[in-house]
């Protein structure tokens, strides 16, 4: 009888634990929730926000034909900002930037890495580097150069050049690296996004 008693009692009191702690959790949250967020994220490049929308701006491939920047996107974008042509630095960067959307695996076809040089430069300027990344994206400004507006998005908190960005499928500036950041950590980043993101 005891014995009997005492299964029932125990048996009340986890009925209880399994209905009262859900909302025993979801109450801390609710109050407390704040002090469980982490306060650093774990992206290893900036992150932009609010996420910056591009403005409407034609530019040129390296033929001299010309078209709206945003027709370029419907992707995850990697974009190294140039002030003239791709010195040596910059192929290096644009090589890097082509192995970390390789290192994407199925979800390589979501991403593509674009140049984005301020001034025009003579298209033979480009033939080789086109030759190397088939797949790489090359625009430049047209005459004037870039519009103050673009720059100004990219601008963030130091000149752009040199520096690599992430733009989402929208069109949004969304992550900044500083020049000479290690590939992993933008694949890492990009990584993060894809597995995050519904679009592109």
């Amino acid at each position: 009888m005891e014995a009997n008693r005492r299964r029932n009692t125990l048996q009340l009191i986890a009925l209880v634990v399994v209905f009262a702690l859900p909302v025993a959790l979801s109450t801390g949250i609710y109050f407390f929730g704040d002090q469980l967020t982490p306060e650093e994220t774990s992206a290893m490049g900036t992150l932009i926000t609010p996420a910056r929308p591009l403005p409407a701006q034609t530019v040129a491939d390296p033929a001299g034909e010309e078209g709206p920047l945003a027709d370029l996107f419907g992707k995850w974008t990697i974009v190294f900002m140039a002030r003239e042509g791709c010195n040596g630095s910059c192929t290096q960067r644009l090589q890097d930037m082509d192995k970390v959307r390789q290192a994407l695996g199925e979800d390589s076809n979501r991403a593509q890495t674009l140049l984005l040089v301020d001034r025009p430069a003579a298209s033979e300027g480009f033939d080789a580097l086109r030759e190397a990344l088939p797949r790489l994206l090359v625009r430049t400004g047209r005459a004037g150069g870039l519009s103050p507006e673009l720059k100004d998005i990219f601008h963030a908190d130091a000149p752009p050049w040199g520096r690599t960005y992430i733009v989402d499928p929208l069109g949004n500036v969304m992550m900044v690296y500083p020049a000479g950041t290690d590939p992993k950590w933008v694949l890492i980043d990009l990584r993060t996004l894809l597995k995050a993101s519904q679009i592109g």
